[in-house]
């Protein structure tokens, strides 16, 4: 039997997108809402059958709405709880709520049109009740409530004996919580699990979080620092989701047996991501410092949502007579415009190259593969957003000793001129 109901779900995917324009959405997607009604925004997914989306229109944090396609949304009545109207899946078509008949007894579902609990007009929690998928019916448009004589009926179960409802941490039937629906409903065999992961009650979908990550050039000791010298260190925001936030950061204090290590931020604090940036933060090492390994940790903090990531920079002390780090230049050639090619270029001081030396860059994005080796002199990087971009180059000689520079280029947008 599951094998003709899968050779009957692929056919009927063509049937029932056909007849979905051609008949339902006349007599139900374009139903006018009632006065008490207010519709849900947004979608559920399912692993058989992909995203189910509620309502052809999403709503802005002011509002208005902005449509596409056909008309269709799911409302409820803020009297009565009582769902109606109909969903869209690309795969098997419309889903109906409201209108229905003949429901499914057992499992402890309850054998009506599916409902939103309500007291004194406001949701109570509880959702109970049907849907049904229009392909599961004869004819495929739901004006007919006898099922497919394949095993396959198009039934869903918003709650029942498996999946009860309330269930407000959202792991079991379908809830209202917080303006919105969330849990799962039951579709059978064809359908699954229904995930209500964003449904909305009538609200504008709320702002992806900022997510982010620093970074630094030095996380396993490769800075050396001499006594009685200071070092350069670069730190790099890396944005990777959410909305744009100014992150600020901070490092934690060194406190050495004797003498003194102070940390300062030079560049870019606070600034703003995307796109990434960078920070360059330089460590005085007093000459009464014990030799050996130290670190310290640096933290960024987002100014709206107050997000925090860490990352530690391990370096080491030696003696002032280890060999000096070899003294590095940078600068910028090339495209210096958005969407061009910027080059960047290292050069060792005349005299102190002591021959192998090998280089790396950051912020990262640098097209040198493989870093750090002697190839990398040079990194070729491509900007989308002008700016006065920084470069961190590292270049260490075959005493281990380690010599750095920091180069900045604007980068602007390139205009075409045109005689006229």
């Amino acid at each position: 039997m599951l094998l003709k109901i899968k050779r009957h779900f692929l056919s009927v995917i063509f049937f029932s997108l056909l007849l979905s324009f051609f008949v339902f959405v006349p007599a139900v997607v374009f139903a006018a809402l009632g006065p008490s009604s207010v519709k849900l925004y947004g979608a559920a997914w399912s692993s058989n059958i992909g995203w189910i989306s509620f309502n052809n229109c999403e709503l802005d944090s002011e509002g208005g709405e902005t449509c596409q396609g056909p008309n269709y949304s799911v409302s409820v009545n803020e009297s009565t709880g009582a769902m109606t109207g109909a969903a869209w899946s690309s795969n098997i078509g419309w889903i109906k709520f409201g209108g229905l008949s003949q429901f499914p007894v057992g499992d402890g579902t309850l054998s009506a049109n599916a409902t939103v609990a309500f007291s004194g007009g406001s949701p109570q929690g509880l959702v109970t009740g049907w849907a049904r998928a229009c392909a599961g019916t004869i004819g495929g448009d739901c004006s007919s409530m006898s099922s497919q004589t394949d095993g396959w009926d198009g039934w869903i179960s918003l709650s029942g004996a498996n999946h009860p409802s309330p269930t407000p941490d959202g792991s079991l039937g379908v809830t209202f919580v917080n303006n919105r629906l969330v849990g799962k409903a039951w579709g059978g065999d064809v359908i699954g699990w229904i995930n209500f992961v964003d449904v909305r009650y009538g609200v504008a979908p709320e702002p992806e979080p900022l997510d982010y990550k620093l970074t630094n050039i030095s996380p396993n000791f490769e800075l050396q620092i001499p006594r009685g010298n200071i070092g350069n260190i670069s730190v790099q925001r890396i944005y990777l989701k959410g909305e744009a936030e100014q992150i600020s950061i901070s490092a934690a204090p060194i406190l050495p047996p004797t003498g003194s290590i102070s940390i300062s931020i030079e560049t870019d604090n606070p600034c703003l991501i995307p796109p990434d940036c960078s920070s360059l933060l330089r460590i005085y090492v007093s000459g009464s410092v014990p030799l050996g390994d130290y670190s310290f940790v640096v933290t960024g903090v987002s100014n709206l949502s107050g997000v925090e990531r860490e990352t530690t920079i391990r370096f080491r002390v030696v003696d002032e007579s280890a060999a000096p780090p070899p003294k590095v230049t940078c600068e910028a050639t090339g495209e210096l415009w958005i969407f061009g090619t910027v080059t960047w270029v290292a050069e060792i001081a005349e005299g102190e190259a002591l021959g192998g030396e090998l280089f790396s860059w950051g912020p990262p994005g640098s097209t040198c593969k493989g870093q750090p080796s002697e190839e990398c002199q040079t990194m070729e990087k491509t900007y989308f957003s002008p700016g006065l971009k920084l470069a961190y180059v590292k270049v260490s000689n075959s005493d281990g000793a380690l010599g750095e520079a920091v180069c900045d280029a604007p980068v602007g947008v390139k205009v075409f001129f045109k005689e006229i």
